[in-house]
């Protein structure tokens, strides 16, 4: 399959989520949302970006506590779809080959990449509450707000 994607012979859209996506990187093809924005890398890339780099680099809640973590800065208060769907276009474009930041790497049309992202969240189903539940149920949240 890596094979026929490198030589154009799949087109890799929106639609195709990178496994860096799932959690482990695992996709099962019999349940497709399994594990779905679980992903440990994209976790790591949004504790860089809205804990603070030290915080993603040591897996600790508190690296620096003479400054605030940035979501307590931003006035976070939770992870949001938006939220989620930002980690996730902004960790494929950084894992792209890609010299400067554009709206398509190769085929892939991040800004559809985002809306879709956003779309899966639509629905107040089982899915969309576990992986809300799971992005915000990690203690540095519940630290973060302690340090106010």
């Amino acid at each position: 399959m890596i094979r026929a994607l490198q030589e154009g012979l799949i087109k890799m859209t929106a639609s195709n989520w990178p496994t860096c996506f799932y959690e482990d990187g695992i996709y099962d093809p019999e349940n497709k949302a399994k594990g779905l924005f679980h992903g440990h890398t994209t976790f790591q890339f949004y504790t860089h970006l809205f804990i603070g780099p030290s915080a993603a680099a040591t897996n600790t809640i508190i690296s620096n506590t003479s400054k605030m973590l940035k979501n307590c800065a931003w006035g976070l208060t939770k992870v949001t779809p938006s939220i989620i769907a930002y980690a996730h276009v902004m960790l494929y474009f950084t894992l792209s080959t890609a010299p400067h930041w554009c709206s398509n790497v190769s085929l892939m049309d991040l800004s559809e990449m985002t809306w879709r992202i956003l779309e899966m969240f639509k629905d107040q189903d089982d899915w969309t509450r576990d992986t809300l539940t799971w992005w915000n149920s990690y203690e540095f949240i519940l630290a973060s707000h302690s340090l106010n």
